[in-house]
């Protein structure tokens, strides 16, 4: 993904949700896109505020889960698995995200909590 056209879809989705604050969709997009860009607080603001307007949603706090682990935020993480399984939507991949020790540390290879080098980075400050 180029680094400039995430940075308009930014842009983009954050107009989207200034018109209409209500669109899980576009506040799940905008938290993907700002964690691809590295910034993480903000990422985890708009999942949490997607979280907020769709409680319902497992892919919303398994994605929060998958951030907040890959920030070393473990306790917070297991919660938004649990939150997760416990979803309407629930699908298997939060009981997976829910293994014990270093593997919880660990983002799946691929998976939600996988974050570019340059987000690791911000990640770890």
């Amino acid at each position: 993904m180029q680094l400039g056209r995430v940075e308009e879809a930014v842009v983009s989705y954050e107009r989207t949700l200034h018109i209409r604050p209500d669109r899980v969709v576009a506040c799940h997009s905008l938290a993907n896109a700002l964690a691809h860009l590295g910034r993480i607080e903000q990422a985890l603001a708009a999942y949490r505020r997607a979280v907020t307007l769709d409680p319902n949603c497992a892919e919303l706090h398994n994605n929060l889960g998958g951030l907040l682990r890959a920030c070393g935020r473990l306790d917070e993480a297991a919660a938004c698995f649990r939150r997760a399984l416990g979803a309407r939507s629930a699908r298997g991949g939060s009981a997976r995200q829910l293994g014990t020790g270093a593997k919880a540390a660990e983002p799946a290879a691929g998976g939600a909590g996988e974050l570019p080098a340059s987000a690791r980075a911000q990640a770890q400050l």
